[in-house]
């Protein structure tokens, strides 16, 4: 499990939450990585914003280092919190993005140049956190609070569905 700050590169023990360094992302003064996602091969992708230079930026990061290289520009700029993660099914890199004054959407990104699509509009809200789970349904956060969930305490998730079709039967079990 990886996880970030917005300068560094962590690995997590699923086991016991033990976060270990891996390394500085070294990216230029002032570029924060508010991002990180894995794709099924292991490659990990990073989304960086810098205040003082627009637009946004998509990173590869090595595993083994931390350190980020440049692929390139999302056409984008993103400020706050945001959320990237790949469809497992597909290998689509979606990006929660938000800009702030009620502008922000889902959007795809191109792995390979890091230009980015606007597949739709928040409705006003910045969406912090996603996650695409293998049936192909992306999970979204906007409700961003302060603070930790406890091993063994539960949340509540309310999930709508708009479809043009039928959803697929789906195993709930794993969601407490």
């Amino acid at each position: 499990v990886y996880a970030s700050t917005g300068t560094n590169l962590y690995t997590l023990d699923p086991e016991t939450g033990e976060a270990t360094l891996v390394g500085p992302f070294n990216t230029s003064e002032g570029e924060t990585m508010i991002a990180i996602a894995v794709d099924t091969d292991g490659n990990i992708y990073g989304h960086g914003i810098d205040l003082s230079d627009a637009p946004d930026k998509l990173f590869s990061i090595d595993p083994e280092t931390g350190a980020a290289s440049l692929i390139g520009s999302t056409g984008v700029d993103a400020f706050f919190a945001q959320g990237m993660d790949f469809d497992p099914d597909t290998g689509q890199l979606y990006m929660a993005w938000y800009q702030g004054g009620g502008v922000g959407g889902l959007r795809t990104v191109d792995p390979e140049t890091g230009a980015s699509e606007l597949v739709g509009p928040f409705q006003g809200d910045e969406i912090g956190f996603m996650a695409v789970p293998s049936a192909g349904f992306i999970f979204i956060d906007n409700d961003l609070q302060a603070g930790t969930l406890a091993p063994g305490r539960r949340i509540t998730l309310g999930v709508h569905h708009r479809v043009a079709g039928p959803i697929p039967r789906a195993d709930h079990r794993h969601l407490h």
